[in-house]
């Protein structure tokens, strides 16, 4: 279930501790180095959720910025803490937050990216083309990861108007509340 951060700080600070030097995280963070989570003080700039399993343990993390002069979000970040299973409640935690960005919160467009390489990036090119998405173009060495190596950074949007297109067409894909 998605819920706010700050409802599961804590808990939410120990898991990132955890991954802060693990390198099979190093895509998490697009900077060479790592500081203690401090979540946003305030929902106008930033909007940050944990992913909680059934026994309400934070099992992900999903936040992004807000550019409210463009009704624009950016710097998409979403963190699976269950390494290589993407378990049916993160999947559709992952989903309500597109939702939610488009439909509850009526933004207008998503702009967000991955580090070439990271394991997610497959998942979220067939995932961008279910819900709308396109991929913008590639930035050549633009991150240097934990590892001291440069990677190119794929960038990603979503319109409002292809995302809605995408629900009547997927209708099956989007079923659940908004």
């Amino acid at each position: 279930m998605l819920k706010p951060a700050k409802m599961y700080e804590g808990q939410l600070k120990m898991k990132m501790a955890e991954i802060m030097f693990d390198l099979e995280y190093m895509y998490s963070d697009v900077r060479s180095w790592r500081d203690e989570v401090e979540l946003a003080t305030d929902t106008w700039n930033r909007h940050e959720f944990v992913s909680v399993n059934e026994n309400d343990e934070v099992i992900g993390f999903m936040g992004y910025s807000i550019n409210r002069d463009s009704r624009c979000c950016y710097a998409l970040q979403i963190i699976n803490f269950k390494k290589d299973t993407l378990s049916a409640t993160f999947g559709k935690d992952l989903m309500q937050l597109f939702k939610d960005i488009f439909m509850k919160f009526h933004f207008r467009k998503l702009k967000f990216g991955v580090t070439i390489g990271n394991p997610a990036e497959k998942f979220y090119d067939k995932y961008l083309d279910k819900i709308g998405g396109r991929v913008v173009g590639i930035y050549k060495e633009e991150d240097i990861l934990m590892d001291g190596n440069l990677y190119d950074f794929k960038a990603y949007e979503i319109l409002d108007k292809d995302f809605l297109k995408a629900i009547l067409k997927n209708s099956k894909l989007f079923k659940g509340d908004n």
